[in-house]
């Protein structure tokens, strides 16, 4: 528990008539995701914040060594009108505002601090007073009450303004606007035993505790709140008054100390008590412990409080800069996808969560296997193994699999090139996945969902301390998978293992271990079926989308990761910090099917069979030095970077000596072939090898000029070196190849919730292989231009962009019209350019929605066949989605919520040839549940009108059906 100046930030307690928030008093300088606190004074909830303006760094001394022995002069005062009232400007030095502590000594409908270390030298020697500034407000004085203390008041007409602090180049900035006094009445006062003390209730008529306006003016052991809007009205008119309700506490009173004040006092017998302060619908709640101590008159201190997502609107990602940065300073579109979005709709696989990212579609991979490919299409692009990470370093796999969310608390889309931070990659985007982390406070979730086509998904989430100072944290995420399909035989079953601990090995340095074991069997794996039969019409009649065409008894696919590595932080200073990871990663996926093709007949697959085998090995150790520096107006956000790599792949693959001919009915399948045992699988069609080295250096500086351009600038340098064996060939290939990967970006910000921005950026993709005269084959290019606009709104609890970009992929590899069987050229381009739309938040109170659209059009500029001039493969030109929950927030029916979404998707082609398309399709899904205390109830149904649908295609004798009907409900506990 967190406690400053009395105040703390304490969870969510027992429900009293209806959910209650809690109110966190301190002054809050927001950075990177988290809250660092610098302690000061306590305001009135919602009313004081920070936002932090750094001084220039200084080697030789800390801002608390500077704090105790400099006197900040203030030279001078300024009142300048504002929108919503009045700010109140106290100059100072450049750099010298964040030194200045103010202490509330508030009372009545007067605002007060004192500002300690600090001297009023105005050119005329005289304090500052400014009478009737604006209506409700009747008096303003600047005065020194001695000689390194400054006074601050400002009177209200009928009650204390609300005030902002700001901290700027200028000075101190206080943002004052006048308070219409509202007076609340409190009709009866409850103690309540708790756990850990107690709690005093002030009950109030429904919904007006969150008018109520609380000061602290606690001293001694003595906690003391004064309420300027409120009456005390008991039955009996009498104040409310309780002797030694718990141990260490002797006595708890409620009084009017005026016709508008009502004045809490808790005292205590040795020490001040701890107090959290919450609203519910019945009123205001102060939850005291007796015990605690004091948290007056401490030296000031810096924490850092973490917590986890909980809503549709993120403010800040790390995809983009590789630092939790506000996504508002990038000039790149980002989307988040929260957990909050995973939770409501029922998402299992990370293919289900990309559903709500514009301009991204599901690649070739096969609903309902554990083929069910994480590498999608991002603008036009196939997303390869290089262009997904978690917690920001790469996954590198050689194939497809099934990722569970589980342990996932959100889901970070960068658009566009991201070579500059991740190095080789596809220039359509980057997909980074953020998990959930250790916490503080023990908490402990059981889950279970069970659904049609047989499926069970029972998951465990354990996280807490493990010592008494809480220096030592785990979480442990557990999850089970056992379904069928929609596709006859077919049956899958995942285990996920997460356990993660944290070791707070000092102040400011941070251990984290985590270990990812993750393992997937499917009997019966889906695979694709022709167009002719399901798509167009077939004289034998109709394919249903259940079909299965391989063997069920032989047909098994089986894959696992296993992972371990580190992640180390440290901080230097207030501006400067240093991550260091390594991550040690481990894949095998290994198959046994039959494969086939059509006869002429237009009936009969010819099936043969395979066995296989591939395993990978990857190492990855990566460091980021992340600094501050400010120079004169602009602040620079620096980051230096070293990443090094490794990684190895190798497959093998076998077929039965002989005859290996299955053929099948499509249409009247009989099953049931006589394939030879897996020990007759002894003759190699496939033996290969390869293995890259990789060290990239980068670097990047995000200007901030003033408080409203930011400057992007980063450049990264990769050298690889890649080899090749193929053991059945006995050929060999090797390449080194050094890239070199720029970005650009400028954000203008006219207004607080507006960013426009504009940016430049390249990607580079290495290939090995010769070309048919021996010389070595060049990088793959990306190059994107790309412009938009971003926007806050509702108090930045509504989030939007807007985004135009155009992506040249250059030097794809193309058939080489010469002698087109065994050699490449690299003169393949493609372009892809659209518009992208992304909406999500929550606008009103209990109303969570998360909006997409984009327009893509993505085309074969260059190539040595037909199908230059042809659209991309599974890429519509049309797409988008909408999704919204509603949750009633009061009343009996308080924590009921229900929702709808559709996900749309229009016309694209089936083949490369573009000799059809596949029908565009509008898949509509659904939610309802109900949650009360620590219990959670859900019911989703996915594509709730049954429409058959094509998700996708690999060729026009393979096209994946989309799952039809499908209904799943959960239960959850939380403790």
């Amino acid at each position: 528990m967190i406690v400053i100046d009395g105040w703390s930030d304490g969870k969510k307690h027992a429900n009293v008539g209806g959910d209650r928030k809690c109110r966190f008093y301190c002054n809050c300088l927001a950075r990177l995701g988290e809250m660092k606190i610098r302690k000061i004074f306590p305001l009135e909830t919602n009313l004081f914040v920070q936002q932090p303006t750094p001084a220039p760094h200084s080697p030789s001394l800390t801002r608390q060594e500077k704090q105790r022995g400099q006197i900040v002069v203030v030279t001078g005062v300024k009142l300048n009108p504002t929108e919503t009232g009045i700010e109140l400007i106290l100059q100072t030095p450049t750099g010298e505002a964040e030194l200045l502590q103010p202490n509330n000594v508030s009372s009545g409908n007067n605002f007060i601090v004192e500002i300690p270390n600090t001297q009023l030298q105005l050119p005329n020697s005289k304090p500052f007073r400014q009478a009737n500034p604006i209506e409700g407000i009747s008096e303003v004085t600047v005065t020194n009450i001695d000689a390194n203390t400054i006074r601050v008041t400002v009177t209200g007409e009928t009650a204390q303004p609300q005030v902002e602090l700001f901290d700027s180049d200028q000075g101190l900035i206080f943002g004052f606007t006048p308070t219409q006094q509202e007076i609340v009445s409190i009709d009866r006062v409850q103690l309540n035993q708790t756990e850990t003390g107690f709690e005093i209730i002030l009950l109030t008529p429904t919904g007006t505790a969150q008018q109520l306006r609380v000061v602290n003016i606690s001293e001694g052991n003595n906690f003391i709140a004064e309420i300027p809007n409120a009456q005390l009205k008991l039955p009996d008119g009498e104040p409310f008054r309780s002797e030694n309700p718990i141990e260490g506490v002797s006595e708890v009173t409620v009084t009017n100390q005026n016709e508008n004040t009502v004045r809490v006092i808790v005292v205590g017998e040795e020490k001040q008590p701890t107090v959290e302060l919450f609203d519910s619908e019945e009123g205001l709640i102060f939850s005291a412990v007796g015990d605690a101590p004091s948290a007056r008159g401490e030296e000031d201190i810096e924490l850092v409080v973490t917590g986890e997502q909980d809503g549709y609107a993120v403010p800040n990602a790390s995809v983009g800069t590789r630092t939790n940065t506000p996504i508002r300073d990038v000039p790149q579109s980002i989307q988040v996808v929260p957990r909050q979005v995973l939770e409501d709709q029922g998402s299992v696989t990370l293919t289900d969560a990309l559903r709500n990212v514009s301009g991204v579609t599901t690649a070739t991979g096969v609903t309902s296997s554990i083929r069910e490919t994480f590498f999608p299409t991002i603008r036009g692009f196939s997303s390869g193994f290089d262009n997904f990470s978690v917690d920001g370093t790469s996954r590198t796999l050689a194939f497809g699999g099934r990722f569970g969310l589980n342990n996932v608390e959100q889901i970070e889309v960068l658009k566009g090139p991201a070579s500059v931070l991740y190095g080789s990659g596809e220039p359509g985007g980057t997909v980074n996945v953020t998990t959930e982390q250790p916490q503080r406070d023990p908490a402990y979730e059981i889950e279970g969902v069970i659904g049609n086509f047989d499926f069970y998904n029972p998951s465990i989430d354990l996280t807490g301390p493990l010592n008494a100072d809480r220096t030592i944290l785990y979480r442990l995420n557990l999850a089970y998978e056992n379904s069928g399909s929609f596709t006859d035989f077919s049956n899958l079953e995942v285990l996920e293992i997460y356990p993660v601990m944290s070791f707070q090995l000092g102040e400011n340095t941070k251990l984290t271990l985590d270990v990812t074991y993750n393992t997937a069997s499917q009997k019966a794996p889906p695979s694709g079926l022709p167009a002719e039969g399901t798509l167009f019409p077939s004289p034998f009649g109709e394919i249903p989308r259940s079909r299965f065409i391989g063997e069920p008894d032989f047909d098994e696919l089986e894959t696992s990761y296993v992972s371990a590595g580190y992640r180390l932080e440290h901080r230097f200073s207030d501006d400067w910090s240093l991550n260091n990871r390594f991550l040690a990663a481990f894949a095998e996926d290994m198959g046994r099917g039959v494969f086939g093709g059509r006869q002429d007949d237009g009936r009969t697959y010819n099936r043969t069979t395979s066995i296989f085998k591939e395993t990978t090995q990857a190492y990855t150790l990566q460091t980021d030095l992340i600094g501050q520096v400010q120079t004169g107006i602009v602040r620079h956000d620096l980051l230096f970077g070293v990443e090094l790599s490794w990684f190895r792949l190798s497959g093998e693959g076998f077929v039965p000596e002989g005859e290996n001919v299955y053929p099948i009915d499509i249409f009247n399948p009989v099953y049931g072939a006589d394939i030879p045992p897996i020990s007759e699988f002894d003759i190699p069609d496939r033996d290969d090898y390869s293995e890259t080295n990789a060290i990239g250096v980068y670097v990047q500086n995000l200007l901030s000029i003033g408080e409203q351009v930011k400057i992007l600038l980063g450049g990264r340098l990769d050298w690889s070196e890649t080899s090749t064996d193929d053991n059945i060939a006995a050929t060999s290939s090797s390449d080194n190849s050094t890239d070199f990967s720029p970005r650009i970006g400028i954000v203008y910000q006219p207004i607080e919730p507006i960013s426009l921005y504009g940016s430049w950026s390249r990607s580079t993709l290495p290939q090995t292989g010769l070309d048919r005269e021996g010389n070595p084959f060049v990088p793959i290019t990306g190059e994107q231009f790309e412009v938009g606009v971003r926007a806050e709104l509702f108090d930045d609890r509504l989030i939007a962009n807007l985004a135009a970009y155009q992506i040249t992929r250059q030097n794809d590899r193309v058939d080489d019209p010469v002698d087109p069987e065994n050699f490449q050229i690299q003169i393949g381009e493609r372009r892809s350019q659209g518009i992208e739309f992304d909406l999500s938040g929550e606008p009103f109170p209990g109303l969570r929605l998360i909006a997409t659209y984009a327009y893509t059009d993505s085309i074969i500029t260059e190539d040595t066949t037909a199908n230059e001039g042809n659209r991309a493969l599974n890429v519509p030109l049309h797409s988008g989605s909408l999704w919204a929950v509603y949750e009633i927030q009061e009343g009996d029916l308080a924590g009921l919520g229900f929702g709808a979404g559709l996900f749309i998707v229009g016309e694209r082609p089936g083949d490369l040839e573009n000799s059809f398309d596949l029908p565009g399709y509008t898949r509509t899904d659904a939610v309802l549940y109900y949650r009360r205390d620590n219990w959670r109830v859900q019911l989703n149904v996915n594509n709730l009108f049954d429409v058959e649908y094509f998700e996708s295609s690999a060729a026009r004798e393979f096209l994946n059906y989309g799952a039809p009907f499908t209904i799943r409900g959960t239960v959850s506990v939380t403790f």
